[in-house]
């Protein structure tokens, strides 16, 4: 099977995925449901590398597009969902324009990753993501993103129908 092939497949597999997130406060525990029942968060096992990419939106001086907020991810995969995790560094992440990348070791949340959440904490003010590449167990392809979503509370979003993208694009 090529690689095309299988990139389509598992953009076809992935968007075929029912799931969504219930509304919760930044202190509540993230709901997420699967097609299968409720996911549980993923313990003990084999823990992989993981790689995200963030893109912030650009615009006018009007409107500020980049955040103060701590941003924070939960992936859930085919068989359960990772621990919440703060993507942060010692740079002003997040700001109009940039492109952040962030690497840290989960539990193994099973192929393929549906979708990720996000969450901004303590919410300090919008933010207008434009999109968010994973590199998950350091497969190749990788997925991306693309939705161009305004966090404007601390209500999590939940980012789902991914497109298989070639890592080497995106610094992953």
């Amino acid at each position: 099977m090529t690689m095309k092939a299988k990139a389509a497949i598992m953009v076809v597999a992935v968007t075929m995925m029912v799931i969504f997130m219930t509304t919760a406060s930044a202190n509540e525990e993230l709901s997420v449901r699967h097609r299968r029942g409720t996911l549980t968060q993923c313990s003990g096992g084999k823990r992989v590398p993981v790689r995200i990419c963030v893109k912030t939106a650009e615009g006018n001086a009007v409107q500020s597009r980049g955040t103060d907020s701590d941003v924070r991810v939960r992936l859930n995969g085919a068989n359960c969902h990772s621990p919440v995790y703060d993507l942060e560094s010692s740079n002003d992440d997040f700001e109009q324009g940039d492109y952040d990348c962030y690497g840290f070791k989960t539990y193994d949340v099973g192929t393929p990753v549906n979708s990720i959440q996000v969450l901004l904490v303590p919410f300090r003010d919008s933010w207008l993501m434009d999109s968010m590449v994973l590199r998950y167990n350091n497969a190749q392809p990788c997925l991306r993103f693309y939705l161009r979503w305004w966090f404007t509370n601390q209500t999590p979003k939940t980012l789902v129908g991914p497109t298989v993208v070639n890592c080497s694009r995106y610094s992953l």
